[in-house]
This record gives structure tokens, C-alpha cells and sequence, in this order.
């Protein structure tokens, strides 16, 4: 099987009697046992081994009463450390990002109506092992609209908003679109 193993420090941060949260963490991960191929047979070899190792930093807080902001950014190193293609070697992993971020505001009135507008990006990322094409990054934009009585809850949501055209990945030359808008409704009931 795969394996991974991953270290991890960080630091949270709430002052006391404030609406406010934040995190950050450093970590590294490496995983083994990765299948790679080589590249004169294209053999599947299951000896590639591959090493990220980024920071993470996440902020939450009631910026005025009923508003409240989230935000999150992720910067990632990814290195392939062994493969069985040794043109792969100190690349960066495919379809992985290097930068990836949000960021979400909700606003709820006394009423139990709200609204939520938010935003996450996606930054540039291998199309291959081999690191030979670059797919870009792309942004997101989503909105949601809820209101709540009682044990009841409705909320309608949309992503990709302004229905963006972009490529998860053009992984060895098949592109994969990404999720068109998308609007979902769901109710709730707490007992």
C-alpha cells in the first residue's frame, strides 16, 4: 500500500472575551510506496516516493454583530524525491496546487434571514509528472442565502456563481472541465 507520514506544528489563538480565531501550522508530509512508470519500458513500479511541505493559515471572526468572516491560505512545496522516470526527480507532483485560498462572509439578521458570499482560488498545478505544461490557476465565486425558525433551517446555495470554464487538469493531454454552477436547496429539522 501507499504510505504517508506527516509532522505537523502549529498555533491557535483565540483572546479571551473577542469573536476571533487564528490558526497557522507548518507541516511535511512525505508519501512512499507511490506507483510510478518508467519511462523506457513504461513499467509500473510502485517505488516513487514524494515530499510536501507547506504552511497553513486560517482566521475567523464576528467582524460586526451577525457578520461574520472566514478566511484560509495554503502554500505547498510538493517534490518528487524517487521515481522509477528519473526525468521525474525534483519536479513538483501533478494536479497539485501551489497556493490555494478562501474566503467567506455571512451576514445574519435578528430574523434568522441571511446571505453568504464567498470566494476560493485555486492556484497553478502540473499537468504531468514530468512538470512539461502548467495548467493556470482559476477563482470561484459562491453565494448561499438561509433563514432559519424554529428547529428549522432552508438554505440555497450556488457555486461557481458565474459558471467560470476552467480545467481541473489536463492530465498527459486529457482535459477535465470543471464543475459548471451548481444550485442546491436543502432543509433541515433539529430535534
Amino acid at each position: 500500500p501507499t504510505r504517508g507520514q506527516q509532522v505537523e506544528a502549529g498555533l491557535k489563538y483565540q483572546p479571551e472575551g473577542a469573536s476571533l480565531f487564528l490558526a497557522a501550522a507548518l507541516f511535511s508530509l512525505t508519501k512512499t510506496n507511490v506507483v510510478t512508470y518508467d519511462n523506457m519500458t513504461g513499467e509500473a513500479r510502485q517505488i516513487g516516493k514524494q515530499r510536501s511541505r507547506g504552511l497553513e493559515l486560517e482566521a475567523k471572526a464576528e467582524v460586526l454583530p451577525g457578520l461574520n468572516a472566514t478566511a484560509s491560505y495554503t502554500r505547498l512545496f510538493g517534490k518528487i524525491v524517487q521515481s522509477a522516470a528519473p526525468t521525474e526527480v525534483g519536479k513538483k507532483p501533478a494536479i497539485i496546487p501551489e497556493q490555494t485560498a478562501s474566503a467567506w462572509l455571512d451576514y445574519t439578521a435578528p430574523i434568522g434571514l441571511g446571505l453568504g458570499v464567498g470566494v476560493n482560488y485555486t492556484g497553478k498545478r502540473p499537468n504531468d509528472e514530468a512538470n512539461t505544461t502548467i495548467e493556470p490557476g482559476f477563482w470561484l465565486f459562491n453565494a448561499s442565502a438561509h433563514y432559519e425558525t424554529g428547529p428549522w433551517r432552508l438554505i440555497v446555495s450556488a457555486s461557481n456563481l458565474f459558471n467560470n470554464n476552467y480545467n481541473t487538469i489536463c492530465y498527459h493531454g486529457e482535459c477535465y472541465l470543471g464543475e459548471k454552477r451548481s444550485v442546491t436547496a436543502t432543509l433541515r429539522y433539529r430535534w
